[in-house]
């Protein structure tokens, strides 16, 4: 770097860019005059000077501000700023602003100024990243993974990209599998990762590269399959007792489980199988048989938890050789014996059952009975079978309780009504005749007097409202006691048979005079948009009845002016309406509705009142225009401006330019956050000595709060959690309520001395006198001094903090109805305002 002093001696300094302009020495100034002992500087010489300096990278601005001026000589002065960037870089070429100031004009003279400042524009690359070592990355890489074991590389990779920062700043971001050191028939193995890393824009390596060659990363493979041996327990278990299986021998189920088909029976075999205890009894009995599970090939296979050693297990199974009784069988036969018979009555189908000979000889009839009362139909028969020896005999099911199951016996006997024929008779009688209406042809067939004497009309009805065409009845036709009746096709149920009758009669609808009438409605009103006018449209209420609304629609987009309005009307029914041209087709008429879109912007900024809320002064504008659209949802916010902003209010103003709102203005009214952190009037937290009894400590707290803390605002804070275990350290917490807009919301731990004094030893207040009634007992006598309705004692102790232990008589007065003595006063154990283990004598007369 070249020294001032040498530029001197030549003549030249430098500048960078200047706003400046600089006319030559001779127009500064008439008066001004060049000694030839004064040097003259040029810019453009100290601007390649600089220059040279700041060629090197700097580690921050301070650096190339110390740089700048180690220049400083007599009668020259320079300074440097760097001028604010946002380009989120930590590292590029920084501009700054450096003054050269002449401070002896006796010694130094610009080229062609006057003036004693030259501002010079420059740039120095600054890189403010920290420099991370790729030794450092490869330790970090071997202490994390040379000694972890994956399940497969794949799992490898994902893991090492999955918690892929090594240290702060430094991010693996390729991951590439390359040798394997692996011995054959073996599924564990070391693998290495080729390995890249890039750093976060805040780092950079040590050398100088973009991203790092030559990482790696070894690591341990173990492919073995997983084999979960409790669920081949479970499965074991699950099929030896299926079905609540029962053996006959210890031997069959031990020969069972020796070969129990498993899912994983090709790698895992089962030995060493033995019964855990031996039973003699032919009922059923729980026992336990041992074994072990056994890894075939331990190369290729290990246990979830990593071993390959034999797993012992136990399963439970039951033994039961007792003869089995089907119920399932038994059921089937005693309903084919039924089945095969039909029953004249309920007694008969339980009597033929009581005589069934073919139950097994381990099972007898408990009873047969039937709650059925059926003529006509199945009747249920409930029969309850028995075993007779539960030690010589089960069911299937393993139980030996009473079974019961049911079996339906077919009861009949009644007489038999053709449907098709009354069909066909009634139908002769309705097409016979043409009705005016629906109702006429139902009353018409409801006056039928055929009907056979086993049936009657159930209903007669219609859901038709056809005025012209047929009209469908529907007749529910019922037996009137289906145990003496039933249909040709062996039911009883309630049939139905449809019937069409003639109906005709229409009424006509005139079409322009609809079209005028819609007009007039339409035209007497003027719309905010097309929408308002298609649903204004929609609610006409004048149609004639015959006739709906099939759709009202328009393909105008237009803000101002007339909109076509397509209209569809339809006929509600054909078979009771018809146009005057005598067709029934949906018909198209158009209307022309006027369109004035443009509303108050009251209509969609509904809430003004905004509520309380904190912004920036920087972000005022933005942070109310939210607050607003969080409030009013339909606001077009692109469509307003804020003025006179204030912390209570703001002034919303329509653009003049807006195609949705009139040009006009409204007051908004918020409250704006301007609480304070409690520890801003909390100086103290040590509130110093208190004297207090039990039931004033808040009181005397928030007092001692206050001389400490003037500036505090008790009204927005409350006292909580006061602990006087120690009584020369007692704490409390001073919490914020809830919903303070003074405070934030937040505890501070707060600290404070109990101040106790001694109990006055003894009062002499013979001349003071109380009713015997009054005081009757101590506690008597404790309750009237604290209760303050004789104002002579109200003083003399701190009554919360005392108790009375004893009345001591003293001698007699000249007055018979007078007894003078002395109350114990002695100290609570948790007394806050007498120290412990004091005690007073209390004089005083009682008088009967």
């Amino acid at each position: 770097m070249k020294k001032l002093l040498s530029i001197l001696g030549i003549g030249i300094f430098v500048t960078g860019t200047s706003t400046a302009s600089y006319p030559i020495l001779s127009s500064i100034s008439q008066n001004f005059r060049i000694n030839e002992n004064i040097k003259i500087l040029k810019v453009s010489e100290i601007k390649q000077n600089l220059q040279e300096q700041l060629n090197n990278t700097f580690k921050n601005e301070e650096d190339v501000v110390k740089l700048i001026k180690t220049n400083n000589i007599k009668g020259i002065e320079y300074s440097a700023q760097m001028r604010p960037i946002n380009d989120g870089l930590h590292f590029g070429l920084r501009t700054f602003n450096i003054i050269v100031k002449i401070t002896d004009f006796s010694l130094y003279q610009w080229e062609n100024s006057d003036k004693p400042d030259m501002l010079l524009t420059m740039t120095a690359f600054i890189d403010e990243r920290i420099e991370i070592s790729t030794n450092l990355i490869q330790q970090e890489l071997n202490k994390r993974y040379e000694n972890k074991i994956f399940d497969s590389e794949i799992k490898a990779q994902r893991e090492i990209l999955l918690n892929n920062e090594i240290i702060t700043g430094a991010n693996v971001i390729y991951v590439e599998p390359t040798n394997a050191i692996k011995p054959e028939d073996s599924k564990i193995y070391q693998q290495k990762y080729n390995v890249k890393v890039s750093l976060d824009d805040k780092y950079k390596w040590d050398i100088q590269q973009q991203s790092t060659e030559g990482l790696y990363i070894k690591t341990n493979i173990d492919e073995r399959n997983k084999i979960d041996s409790e669920s081949i327990k479970n499965e074991i278990k699950e099929k030896l007792n299926l079905n609540n299986k029962h053996y006959e021998t210890i031997s069959e189920a031990t020969n069972e489980l020796k070969n129990v088909d498993f899912t994983l029976k090709n790698d895992v075999e089962i030995i060493n199988v033995k019964p855990l205890s031996n039973i003699t009894k032919i009922d059923t009995k729980q026992i336990s048989l041992s074994y072990d599970l056994k890894l075939k090939e331990p190369k290729k296979n290990k246990w979830v938890d990593e071993t390959v050693d034999d797993i012992n297990a136990e399963v439970s199974v039951a033994i039961d050789s007792r003869n089995e009784v089907d119920l399932n069988k038994v059921n089937s036969e005693i309903n084919t014996y039924i089945q095969a018979k039909q029953f004249k009555s309920v007694e008969e189908a339980l009597n033929y059952t009581k005589e069934y000979k073919n139950l097994p000889e381990e099972i007898i009839f408990d009873s047969v009975t039937s709650t059925s009362t059926t003529i006509f139909g199945n009747a249920d028969l409930t029969i309850k079978l028995k075993i007779k020896d539960s030690n010589k005999a089960k069911w299937s099911d393993n139980t030996t309780e009473t079974k019961t199951i049911t079996i339906q016996a077919k009861i009949d006997g009644r007489s038999i009504v053709d449907l098709n024929k009354v069909n066909s008779e009634i139908n002769t009688y309705i097409q016979a005749k043409q009705f005016k209406s629906v109702e006429e042809a139902l009353n018409y067939t409801k006056e039928y007097k055929n009907l056979p004497e086993e049936i009657i009309f159930d209903s007669v009805t219609s859901t038709s409202t056809t005025i012209f065409g047929n009209a469908d009845l529907t007749i529910k036709l019922k037996i009137k006691d289906s145990n003496k009746a039933k249909w040709s096709d062996n039911t009883t149920e309630t049939k139905t048979i449809t019937i069409q009758a003639k109906i005709d009669g229409r009424s006509i609808v005139d079409l322009n005079k609809v079209n005028s009438e819609i007009n007039t409605y339409i035209q007497a009103k003027q719309f905010k948009s097309v929408e308002e006018a298609l649903n204004y449209t929609k609610e006409y209420k004048n149609l004639p009845e015959e006739i709906i609304f099939d759709s009202v629609t328009s393909t105008s987009t237009t803000i101002f002016g007339n909109a076509d309005l397509t209209i569809k009307l339809k006929i509600k029914d054909s078979n009771k309406a018809k146009w005057s041209d005598n067709t029934t087709e949906t018909k198209t008429i158009t209307i022309q509705a006027k369109i004035d879109g443009r509303i108050s912007i009251k209509t969609d900024l509904i809430v003004t009142d905004l509520g309380y809320f904190a912004w920036k002064e920087t972000e005022a504008q933005q942070t109310i225009k939210n607050k607003i659209l969080e409030k009013n949802a339909n606001l077009k916010i692109d469509e307003i401006e804020l003025t006179e902003i204030t912390n209570k209010s703001a002034k919303v103003n329509v653009n003049q330019n807006s195609s949705i709102y009139f040009v006009e203005s409204l007051i908004i009214s918020f409250e704006r956050d301007v609480r304070v952190a409690l520890a801003t009037h909390v100086n103290k937290t040590n509130i110093g000595q208190i004297q207090t009894t039990r039931d004033k400590i808040n009181l005397n707290l928030l007092k001692a709060l206050v001389i400490n803390n003037p500036n505090l605002n008790t009204n927005e804070i409350e006292i909580l959690n006061i602990n006087y275990s120690d009584e020369n350290n007692c704490k409390f917490d001073l919490s914020v309520k809830k919903d303070s807009k003074v405070y934030f919301e937040t505890k501070m731990a707060l600290t404070f001395t109990l101040k106790k004094i001694d109990i006055i030893a003894s009062i002499n207040s013979t001349s003071k006198t109380i009713m015997i009634e009054k005081v009757e007992t101590l506690e008597d006598a404790y309750n009237y001094f604290k209760s303050g309705k004789d104002p002579q004692f109200n003083n003399l102790y701190q009554w919360d903090d005392v108790e009375i232990v004893e009345w001591v008589n003293g001698s007699s007065s000249s007055y018979p109805e007078w007894y003078s003595g002395y109350y114990v006063i002695k100290v609570k154990k948790d007394s806050f305002y007498y120290k412990n283990g004091g005690q007073s004598k209390l004089y005083l007369r009682r008088k009967y």
